[in-house]
């Protein structure tokens, strides 16, 4: 989803996904026994995902309310 042209409010909720997908890998692995270094990859990626969300040029942003209040 994430790599597909459109579909704004998506890929928000994919990126959602990703974020606590990765952070749970990295308390995994380092709860797994393998310390700070098992827990170091999933975290690489979450930076490099970080940077993929934060750079989006804004024609590919979600601007204003998506949901409009009830009643409004």
């Amino acid at each position: 989803m994430l790599l597909l042209p459109g579909f704004a409010l998506l890929k928000e909720w994919a990126y959602a996904g990703v974020t606590f997908a990765l952070v749970m890998a990295a308390i995994s692995g380092y709860l797994s026994g393998d310390g700070v270094k098992g827990a170091g990859l999933p975290l690489v990626i979450l930076v490099l995902v970080a940077v993929s969300y934060f750079t989006r040029p804004p024609n590919r942003r979600l601007v204003g309310e998506t949901f409009a209040p009830a009643g409004a």
